[in-house]
């Protein structure tokens, strides 16, 4: 996505933990003919949004959208998924994007423009075997932009849910097993899953069009519509979904 909205000659601020890998994608951008900044974040440790966005506003001396991406899954039963990995993926999934995206809120409310855009999943439409934790932090998620979208939309601010299905990524890789270590492999269905590429464009797209939603994936994006038309169908299908 950073690369993607640099083609178009936005002006990138990138952040996440790891630095060398916010350079590499920042030369990227730069290679491209964008212009790109870095600012290392790690969401765990965040508390208060209020000095970051600060910090990244003055980076250019503007801000004009808001894209949280940070995220982590798991691969655990609820039984067996202990409080402590729940509070991890809230904190990560949910409470960082709430205290950016209010922050964040502040200044485009100031200036009369902005725009939000949280990454959900697909789970974040209907729970599933194994992430009861993930599923649950992008309901919150969900919830949490449907009623800024609601409270600012005539307001100047736009504000978008991405629900994506199996995007080749390596999410599933780094995903938490119950005891906290990671999952160490990379599931088939991401595997097999629509490009990070051509997800970042079906995003993008819908970004430029305000959408409030922006479904994105294979044939797996089908469970969002028959579990809204024909639940008893999608409870059979889901069941029946091995999961890995």
């Amino acid at each position: 996505m950073a690369v993607g909205l640099a083609k178009k000659g936005n002006r990138i601020i990138l952040s996440a933990r790891r630095k060398e890998e916010l350079q590499r994608v920042k030369e990227r951008c730069e290679g491209e003919g964008g212009q790109a900044k870095v600012l290392v974040l790690d969401l765990l440790e965040l508390k208060d949004g209020e000095e970051l966005v600060k910090e990244a506003y003055e980076l250019f001396g503007s801000l004009d959208v808001l894209i949280n991406n940070g995220g982590i899954t798991q691969r655990s039963r609820v039984y067996e998924t202990p409080l402590e990995n729940h509070q991890r993926i809230m904190q990560i999934n949910y409470f960082s994007a709430v205290s950016l995206s209010v922050e964040a809120l502040k200044i485009f409310k100031s200036q009369g423009h902005g725009q939000i855009v949280g990454i959900s999943s697909i789970v974040g439409y209907f729970g599933f075997k194994l992430r009861c934790a993930y599923s649950a932090s992008k309901h919150a998620l969900k919830g949490f932009l449907e009623s800024m979208r609601l409270e600012e939309t005539d307001n100047g601010i736009e504000v978008s849910v991405v629900y994506p299905g199996s995007i080749s990524t390596e999410l599933s890789q780094h995903a938490m097993k119950k005891d906290g270590s990671n999952h160490g492999t990379i599931d088939p269905r991401h595997i097999q899953g629509m490009s990070a590429e051509q997800c970042a464009k079906r995003i993008i797209s819908g970004m430029e069009k305000n959408k409030p939603e922006i479904l994105v994936g294979k044939k797996e994006i089908l469970l969002v519509y028959i579990k809204r038309f024909f639940p008893f169908l999608f409870y059979r299908i889901a069941k029946n979904i091995k999961a890995t």
